[in-house]
């Protein structure tokens, strides 16, 4: 009896595509084509994106899931105060209520909008306090005297009269200064000027 090649006899075999055989399966094919399944039985999954972080799931355990539980709480500031939350318990809320004695009376705040009750009688009507327009940077646009609205006039100091690398404006941070003071006379080119206490050209600016 003859000996039957096995090799000859699937040279140029037809195999089923790798997507149609389940991942589970034995590697098929033959030398030329060694092949191996990858489609997953039942594999409707969700995408591991939309599963908690850490979630081993799959018919064979291939998904990890990698959702952030905490990826969208809420600020502490925006959860009452002393409430408890996140995935391990690990924020408490901050968010204070005002006392109902700061609020119009009749009005309702807080859970459902029914929560509390304001009692604060008011009588007249409230005057607003704005600051001058001294206080008020440049440009900006508030309240109003009559119906002429006021804006600001107030100009910060230039970068050019305030020492190199010194931050100032809002915050402290919102401008730096480029004053380059060479001594011993560290101002003498520059216009009359009176610097604050304690700059580096304190006394005066010579013309």
């Amino acid at each position: 009896m003859a000996v039957v090649n096995s090799f000859a006899k699937f040279w140029g075999a037809n195999y089923p595509a790798e997507s149609d055989v389940v991942i589970t399966a034995p590697v098929y094919g033959d030398a030329i084509n060694v092949l191996q399944g990858t489609a997953t039985a039942g594999g409707n999954y969700p995408a591991e994106a939309d599963v908690l972080e850490g979630t081993v799931y799959g018919n064979i355990n291939q998904f990890t899931g990698i959702l952030d539980p905490d990826a969208g709480a809420p600020d502490v500031s925006k959860v009452r105060d002393g409430v408890v939350f996140g995935s391990s318990g690990q924020f408490t809320g901050i968010s204070q209520m005002p006392v109902v004695s700061t609020v119009l009376s009749g009005i309702g705040y807080g859970a459902s909008g029914t929560e509390y009750t304001g009692t604060l009688q008011v009588t007249g009507t409230p005057v607003p306090i704005y600051p001058s327009v001294e206080n008020v940077l440049i440009g900006v646009q508030f309240g109003s005297v009559g119906d002429v609205p006021m804006i600001g006039v107030y100009e910060p100091a230039h970068a050019s009269v305030v020492k190199l690398d010194e931050y100032y404006g809002a915050y402290g941070t919102e401008y730096v200064g480029d004053l380059e003071c060479i001594e011993p006379n560290p101002c003498d080119q520059y216009p009359v000027y009176t610097p604050p206490q304690g700059s580096p050209c304190e006394g005066g600016w010579l013309n």
